[in-house]
Order: structure tokens, then C-alpha cells, then sequence
């Protein structure tokens, strides 16, 4: 689809580039005191509602419609598919230990003072810096 129609691809990157700022400052923006008393208590996600959040992840989505922009031409092999959802999968599974290992680490760390506070407020700046870069591109 992004092959016959490549305005979409346009549309999909600025959509998420707009998207960014958006999370940046959720992720920064200071929280109300007793905030959380008002908000109903969420039970984490299951496994399989985990596994299904992630076709709403407009970051994956901005990845495949990339990869599939650069990389896939209109007679792509199941050979030069497979490479791609190899790689895809080694670098997607190297992404996720480090971040499991890095948050347990940083676990106890953040919980002290102030330091989740600027760690957000760092984490925020950096994700609309971003958004700004991928704006250049």
C-alpha cells in the first residue's frame, strides 16, 4: 500500500511526529498533588492484552511503514523478507533486555527524592528533541 500510495507514508511520519510532543509532555508535565486518588486503580495488562496493545503502538508503525518505504521494493522476495524480519527480530530482541535490565536497575535509584521527577522531565525533553530531528529529516 505505502508502494502504490507513498503520500500515506508522508502522512504516517508527520502524524507521528506530531504524536511525540504530545507523549514528550505527558511524560514531563508535572502531576497534580492526589491526582491518582481521583483516577479509578488500573490493573496491569495481561500477557495477551500486552501482546495486542503493541498493533497500537504508533511507534511500530512508523518503523514498518519506514523499513517498508526503504527497503521493500514491488517484486520483494520471501529471501529478502525473511532478512528483514530476522534483523527486525535480533534488534528488537537486544532493545528489549536492555531496557528490562536498565529499568530494574534504575528501579530503587528513581525511587529516592526527586530523581523520577528529572528523570521524566529529561526523558521528555529528549523525546521532543526528537520529534524535532525527525522533522529535518
Amino acid at each position: 500500500m505505502l508502494l502504490t500510495y507513498p503520500f500515506i507514508a508522508a502522512l504516517l511520519k508527520w502524524a507521528g511526529i506530531a504524536y511525540l510532543p504530545f507523549i514528550s509532555w505527558q511524560l514531563a508535565r508535572p502531576q497534580v498533588i492526589g491526582e491518582e486518588s481521583n483516577r479509578p486503580a488500573m490493573k496491569p495488562l495481561s500477557f495477551w492484552q500486552s501482546a495486542a496493545f503493541q498493533y497500537a503502538n504508533p511507534k511500530a508503525w512508523m518503523l514498518v511503514a519506514a523499513t517498508a518505504g526503504l527497503f521493500m521494493t514491488s517484486n520483494a522476495t520471501l529471501a529478502s523478507i525473511a532478512i528483514i524480519v530476522i534483523v527486525f527480530s535480533i534488534a528488537a530482541m537486544g532493545s528489549l533486555i536492555t531496557w528490562a535490565w536498565v529499568g530494574a536497575a534504575l528501579r530503587n535509584w528513581l525511587g529516592v527524592g526527586s530523581r523520577l521527577r528529572v528523570f521524566n522531565i529529561a526523558m521528555g525533553a529528549l523525546l521532543a528533541a526528537t520529534a524535532l530531528w525527525l522533522a529535518t529529516l
